[in-house]
């Protein structure tokens, strides 16, 4: 089946799949600067006057995700053993202000990104923005020495999620 469709501005930069409960994939294209999905930078120049999409049937016994997709948006969210309460339970009780840091009274939030995989295990640690002082560091070996997650889950499917996670410095 295709489908005609028209856009303001003439170029389509980002193609997404989106997936339906009955395994239809209809290739949708909407307006955005390029951008990497699922590991691969992809741009597409379409006719606005005469783009298409097309619509396509899939095995309902595949898995419809490609192996190394990274959600950014699931309908359940990654989940630490026992939730919230028992994440920040676990940093308080396992994180150690470095010497440097305190010293120099460095304090602040450091923002740490890393990809819940689908057996929960957690992978691609790394900081989105540091204070520096050492805190750096200390948040990345708090992270990556917590336990497996319960993984993200789109439909009925585990998925690797990326999170963002704050950890706050603070001196007493």
């Amino acid at each position: 089946m295709k489908t005609k469709m028209a856009q303001k501005a003439g170029i389509l930069n980002k193609l997404r799949l989106s997936f339906g409960i009955g395994m239809a994939l209809a290739l949708m294209a909407t307006m955005a600067p390029q951008e990497t999905i699922a590991g691969k930078n992809t741009i597409q120049t379409l006719d606005a006057k005469n783009a298409e999409i097309l619509e396509m049937q899939a095995d309902a016994t595949s898995n419809p995700f490609p192996k190394d997709t990274i959600f950014i948006k699931v309908d359940q969210w990654p989940v630490f053993p026992g939730g919230d309460e028992a994440r920040i339970q676990f940093i308080r009780e396992n994180i150690r202000y470095p010497e440097a840091a305190r010293s120099a009274r460095i304090q602040g939030i450091v923002f740490v990104t890393f990809v819940v995989e689908k057996d929960g295990s957690l992978t691609n640690v790394g900081i989105i923005r540091g204070v520096g002082g050492g805190l750096d560091e200390e948040a990345l070996r708090i992270v990556k020495s917590m336990p497996k997650w319960a993984p993200g889950r789109q439909g009925d499917q585990p998925v690797r999620v990326q999170f963002n996670m704050p950890i706050r410095f603070v001196l007493d």
